[in-house]
């Protein structure tokens, strides 16, 4: 897709822009949690319910081919240093080993 289109009015996770994101394909959506997590990984936000701002956001990425392939770059180094299995992988570990006891308390 040349762009993906998110005008919600709410988003739990923003996984479906996380997944845009990965493929390259820049993202304009409204200003709502979830997706304004991503405002810092090139993901273009407009205030929800202002189709006249969001219909600017489109046509600017849609007529500036530089600036779409910035983002798209943008936003494929945020998933690759954020959202990847090497950059979670890490985290997730951690998360077990504070909750699974170590083997020194662990009864025989």
């Amino acid at each position: 897709a040349k762009l993906l289109i998110m005008p919600s009015r709410y988003e739990g996770l923003g996984l479906t822009a996380v997944e845009a994101m990965a493929c390259g394909t820049p993202v304009v959506g409204t200003e709502v949690a979830g997706l304004k997590d991503l405002a810092d990984s090139g993901v273009t936000l407009v205030p929800r319910d202002d189709q006249p701002r969001l219909r600017q956001a489109v046509q600017a990425l849609l007529n500036h081919d530089a600036r779409w392939r910035e983002l798209s770059l943008q936003e494929l180094e945020a998933v690759r240093q954020t959202y990847s299995w090497e950059a979670g992988r890490p985290r997730i570990a951690e998360i077990y080993r504070s909750v699974l006891p170590s083997s020194s308390t662990q009864a025989a």
